[in-house]
């Protein structure tokens, strides 16, 4: 009978537990509901601020739109595919305000009808476009953004209207020395491409 009452007792402890993490109350489910506040991204001098948005089940476009227009002075796109209009004309939008807006893209995948009419929208607004391969002569397959020397996002999530609707990973993160290697990096497959 002790047995009994102890395990009662401890199923109950572990039910208020759970609806204690859970701001709904809601213990069944997989992932636990997340309350994104789309705010700006601060930054923790000893450890930067990780968010993490995961598709389907978060609107990650809505959020990497927010984040595009954060840029005051560049963003730097590497992206496998870039066909969604909003972020197309997000990036219009901050090449016309003064920010230095360029894009690398893989030349297979450029070569896809609606990949050609994304970068013809930007080539006409005098954005920078990069189709290539890699140094090694395969796919550039990166999936990532830096804006401003500081804010960075990267991920699986391609640049497409399909990617908020597959299972993708995006992070966001604000954090100087990240930015740099993402730069660098982006600097160093631009100056690697095969055309």
């Amino acid at each position: 009978m002790r047995y009994r009452l102890a395990v009662s007792i401890y199923l109950l402890f572990c039910l208020n537990v759970q609806a204690a993490q859970s701001p709904h109350g809601d213990t069944g489910t997989l992932l636990p509901q997340q309350n994104h506040n789309h705010t700006q991204i601060t930054n923790n001098a000893l450890t930067p601020l990780l968010e993490t948005y995961l598709t389907p089940y978060d609107d990650a476009e809505t959020r990497f739109l927010q984040f595009l227009d954060q840029a005051k002075v560049k963003c730097y796109i590497a992206s496998y595919s870039i066909t969604n209009p909003n972020i197309i004309n997000k990036l219009i939008q901050l090449h016309d305000r003064g920010v230095d807006v360029e894009v690398l893209t893989d030349k297979t995948q450029a070569a896809g009808k609606r990949e050609r009419l994304a970068l013809a929208a930007l080539e006409e607004s005098n954005i920078i476009v990069f189709a290539g391969r890699s140094a090694e002569n395969a796919l550039m397959h990166c999936k990532f953004c830096v804006i401003d020397d500081h804010l960075v996002e990267d991920g699986s999530w391609n640049f497409t209207t399909s990617a908020n609707r597959e299972d993708n990973i995006l992070n966001f993160v604000d954090s100087k020395q990240r930015a740099t290697k993402f730069t660098n990096y982006w600097l160093k497959i631009r100056s690697d491409m095969k055309y």
